[in-house]
């Protein structure tokens, strides 16, 4: 059990309870049989005070045959979790018949379904239950060097998916192109559509959203990865049928100076214009209390600038890094009432903009002092918070990234190897 300090606007202070005792548990087994195959089981738990115990149970299967040319794998998971006096289960799972061997063609086919109260976020994460789909695959490629390449590749992907109230949340198609020239040098084109028909979850709980379809078309060139220094370029542009647009670019940069030292830095930036999207659900109380969603035009930007690297010190000493700082800027105008699935009309609410800010950042320490045997020292650092105006500077945002009250978390980790 976990509690706090709180201290109000008046000096008072008290010591709620923020986090319940409680235990965890999982088994996880696995048997491996006829030569890459396995088979296997998972079982948690989490029983938490006054909270009715959290189950997990499923079985999953990758079996191959032909000579690994041919895989089926897949799940089935169910569990059971809630409070006191209300308890909630739900199953899911997942088939996929692939192809993965082969001088040229490869591909899949998948079905999975994931039932309304499917949870298993006591012990893990899942994105979201209510929905079933259909997703197939198929490519072909060719790694022979010859005259003018080293292998190049087309990949062709068709996804669909409905919720159980029948409604399709997605029917995407996206293709990609890949070479690789006897330079090294990378080039890769992608392409998507998606003319899904509603969004589910956009209103936050007033029912579907007909949502625009969407097209992206994006490029990406890397250089030969062999030298020093690499560069990875990537454009992408996109457009829906409501007139929003979507545009990003990114750089990446890996410096190799020395052999044991290997240092990566990206910056990416991305606007979107006119965005169709939700505000806020605002109450009608002229006649009768009655919530409803609000939509409008929402203009964003976003700009990501990310590190990473590592030192080898020696063979058992090594540094790593990762240092993240991220803005995301929003302002929406023109709002509208929802009135039915495709439905608005203008409503007099003020327009609203947002600054979100975030820094992190991860060094880890790693010691082999025998072998077999690590020791971890691992100092993870992280800024989060609201920031100015929309219309404000970069700099200005960088300023106030640094301003934020920090969260710093030191953690030391050691392992013993018993050698028979």
């Amino acid at each position: 059990e976990e509690s706090a300090t709180v201290v109000d606007s008046v000096g008072a202070r008290s010591t709620p309870r923020v986090v319940p005792a409680a235990n965890y548990g999982l088994v996880r087994l696995r048997q491996d049989f006829s030569g890459n195959s396995n088979a296997g089981i998972i079982l948690t738990s989490v029983n938490r005070e006054d909270r009715i115990p959290a189950f997990t149970g499923g079985l999953d299967w990758n079996l191959r045959f032909m000579d690994n040319m041919y895989r089926i794998d897949g799940f089935l998971a169910h569990n059971r979790t809630g409070l006191r006096g209300f308890t909630e289960e739900g199953s899911a799972g997942r088939v996929a018949f692939s192809k993965d061997g082969g001088p040229h063609w490869r591909g899949s086919v998948s079905a999975d379904f994931t039932s309304r109260r499917y949870n298993v976020n006591d012990i893990g994460f899942f994105r979201r239950p209510n929905d079933h789909g259909l997703i197939g695959q198929a490519s072909y490629r060719d790694d022979e060097v010859d005259d003018w390449k080293r292998r190049w590749n087309v990949n062709l992907n068709h996804h669909r998916r409905w919720n159980y109230e029948r409604a399709e949340i997605i029917n995407s198609w996206e293709g990609q192109a890949y070479v690789r020239l006897l330079s090294y040098w990378e080039f890769q084109l992608n392409g998507s559509v998606d003319a899904g028909d509603f969004d589910d979850r956009e209103t936050r709980g007033h029912g579907l959203f007909a949502k625009p379809s969407t097209r992206q078309l994006r490029l990406t060139v890397e250089t030969d990865n062999r030298e020093p220094i690499v560069a990875d370029v990537s454009l992408r542009a996109g457009t829906d049928s409501r007139g929003a647009r979507i545009w990003e670019g990114a750089l990446e940069l890996v410096l190799k100076p020395a052999a044991a030292l290997t240092i990566e830095m990206e910056v990416a930036h991305t606007r979107a214009d006119r965005q169709f999207a939700w505000l806020t659900n605002a109450e009608d109380t002229t006649v009768a209390p009655s919530e409803f969603s609000v939509f409008a035009d929402r203009t964003t930007r976003l700009w990501d600038a990310t590190t990473r690297g590592s030192m080898v010190f020696t063979h058992n000493l090594t540094l790593q890094w990762y240092l993240q700082w991220f803005v995301a800027k929003g302002q929406f105008v023109g709002p509208q009432a929802r009135l039915g699935v495709d439905r608005y009309a203008p409503i007099a609410l003020p327009g609203q903009e947002f600054t979100d800010l975030s820094f992190n950042s991860n060094l880890v320490l790693r010691w082999e002092y025998r072998p077999g045997s690590t020791l971890f020292l691992v100092w993870s650092h992280g800024r989060t918070g609201p920031g100015g105006p929309f219309l404000q500077g970069l700099d200005r945002s960088a300023g106030d990234t640094f301003r934020l009250p920090p969260d710093n978390v030191l953690l030391l980790k050691l392992s013993y190897w018993f050698s028979s």
